[in-house]
């Protein structure tokens, strides 16, 4: 299970916040086709109404700008923006420094500074855990090394 799935929804707002950020990271170090898929998946399956089309947003993406900290309201909704951020940085196969510093700087947006790390953390051990079912161990430890 994802370690921060005990979230049951999120409002619109911080649906779009979430996107947001996660379009912020993937920008970092240019657009790769896995991020897009992740952030993709994630406001399609959102379940939300009445959002605007993904393609509006990615036209928008804030790169430069500061995410709006009142749209993501609780601990839960922070915990799992940084986490979905740490995921768009790991899907192009790295979190790059610069990419952390951006999750960094987003997590003082939100007065989560003080998470990143465990949240890099079970990232890493989700993503580990997924790969369980490789047939050698010599495979999980090779991508256990380049997870850093």
């Amino acid at each position: 299970m994802f370690p921060f799935s005990r979230l049951e929804s999120m409002s619109n707002a911080a649906i779009l916040a979430t996107t947001q950020a996660m379009l912020k990271i993937a920008g970092v170090d240019g657009l790769q086709p896995a991020e897009l898929e992740i952030i993709r998946a994630f406001y399609q399956n959102s379940g939300a109404s009445g959002l605007p089309a993904f393609e509006t947003l990615q036209e928008k993406a804030p790169l430069n700008r500061h995410i709006d900290h009142h749209a993501v309201s609780s601990t839960a909704e922070k915990e799992m923006l940084l986490a979905l951020c740490v995921m768009t940085g790991y899907a192009d196969g790295g979190l790059s420094a610069a990419e952390l510093a951006s999750i960094q700087s987003i997590a003082a947006d939100l007065g989560a500074s003080d998470k990143v790390e465990a949240i890099v953390a079970q990232v890493k051990d989700y993503m580990l855990a997924q790969l369980a079912h490789l047939p050698d161990a010599a495979s999980v430890a090779k991508v256990a090394r380049e997870l850093g």
